[in-house]
């Protein structure tokens, strides 16, 4: 069975979401081989698989959304539902970041975190020697007090010594306070909230494009049960023609009619089964034309006089069925009089990939608006249905004559 059109654009948005994530858990290696070839240090998983910790709540993040939040957008009565779960969950993307940015400080990570961290305060001992140096040396010019002790307090009223790790002036070691209003927890969230944007953006896309496939197939059903529905009103219209010409050879020539009888079933075997197809070969198009002008000329005397132009050597192409028996039937039912001398002139040419067809037939006072109805309106729909506007279809008439003129493109399917 073949891959529906749905499954092939779900496929096409999955491989968007592995590319761009591929790359994303790629990046953190690149910038460390990158650094690790500059020599500015060394090359260690360990910092790779921090950022990729970095990077993971993003990832889980994405799962949850594309996949069980976001369908809620796309329904109309569930789009309050989206909001609220949107929301609840940034908050909770963004404590929980704030939580994991206090209890690992200082680790490397694709964004710029300023976790608010003091530098690392250095041993007591150390700290000490550099004050025992710093009292040893000569004290800048007019800063030299000799009536102060070194064990004065300063100006903030604290020893020097005072303000060593553990005395009263000392920070000491901060405690475990995550603040989700820091920079870094602020910048996180804005780029989960453009991460889903993005979501949503290749979400909307491929829903877009589904959306146009389904309604060119609409229109495409739509076009075929339009185009089945003229065939339709054309098929009645053209029978009832033939049937009233059979109803009059019946009192003329009973034999006659009989075989007359016989042609119009194969005109019928032709208009049930291959008039219900896209296209038929011209051949038996122009086929069927002959048979429908003989069964039709029975009717006439001779001296109405009816003339065919159609090449016997007609070039293997395909034609809509019963796209020019209309214009036929309408020029035996308007363009003949039995007090006037009539005429009905049809023909047919295959030439630079166009087929030209034209009728023209004698006008007389009595119908000289009889030409216009509902055949021909369908006609003219028919066409704009099958050819858009790469057809010509004219129509020239004046006090004598009525001529039509249709040119179509050649189909070689």
């Amino acid at each position: 069975m073949s891959m529906t059109y749905e499954k092939r654009i779900k496929i096409f948005e999955n491989a968007v979401y592995t590319a761009l994530w591929a790359v994303t858990f790629i990046f953190p290696i690149i910038i460390y081989y990158l650094r690790a070839s500059n020599g500015s240090e060394t090359f260690e998983w360990s910092n790779v698989r921090k950022m990729w910790l970095d990077i993971l709540p993003f990832f889980v993040l994405f799962l949850l959304h594309n996949y069980l939040i976001a369908p809620l957008l796309f329904n109309k009565q569930k789009r309050t539902n989206y909001l609220i779960i949107m929301f609840c969950l940034l908050v909770f993307f963004a404590v929980g970041e704030a939580i994991i940015g206090s209890s690992r400080p200082g680790r490397p990570s694709l964004f710029s975190r300023f976790d608010g961290q003091r530098p690392p305060e250095l041993p007591i001992n150390v700290i000490r020697d550099s004050n025992q140096a710093r009292s040893k040396m000569p004290p800048p010019d007019g800063d030299f007090d000799p009536s102060r002790r070194p064990d004065d307090r300063g100006p903030e009223g604290n020893r020097p010594d005072d303000r060593g790790p553990g005395g009263p002036g000392s920070h000491g070691p901060e405690e475990f306070t995550p603040r989700i209003m820091d920079e870094p927890v602020i910048a996180q969230t804005i780029i989960a909230i453009l991460l889903l944007g993005m979501n949503l953006g290749i979400k909307e896309y491929y829903r877009s494009v589904k959306n146009e496939k389904d309604m060119e197939e609409l229109k495409r059903q739509n076009l075929e049960q339009e185009l089945q529905y003229l065939r339709y009103q054309i098929n009645p219209h053209f029978f009832m023609n033939t049937l009233n010409n059979i109803h009059a050879l019946v009192d003329i020539d009973p034999e006659q009619a009989k075989s007359t009888i016989v042609e119009l079933s194969r005109l019928m075997r032709y208009v049930l089964y291959d008039g219900s197809r896209p296209t038929i070969l011209l051949t038996k198009e122009v086929d069927f034309l002959k048979h429908y002008i003989t069964l039709m000329r029975l009717r006439y005397t001779d001296e109405v006089r009816i003339g065919i132009d159609i090449p016997e050597d007609i070039p293997e192409v395909q034609v809509p069925p019963l796209m020019f028996v209309n214009f036929i039937e309408n020029a035996f039912k308007h363009g003949i009089s039995y007090q006037s001398e009539s005429f009905i002139n049809v023909a047919l040419n295959v030439r630079d990939g166009f087929i030209t067809f034209s009728c023209i037939n004698s006008k007389h006072e009595s119908n000289a608006d009889e030409h216009s109805g509902i055949g021909l309106e369908n006609i003219q729909k028919r066409l704009k249905l099958l050819f858009h506007d790469n057809y010509t279809f004219n129509i020239n008439e004046n006090n004598r004559t009525y001529e039509v003129l249709l040119k179509i493109p050649v189909s070689y399917d």
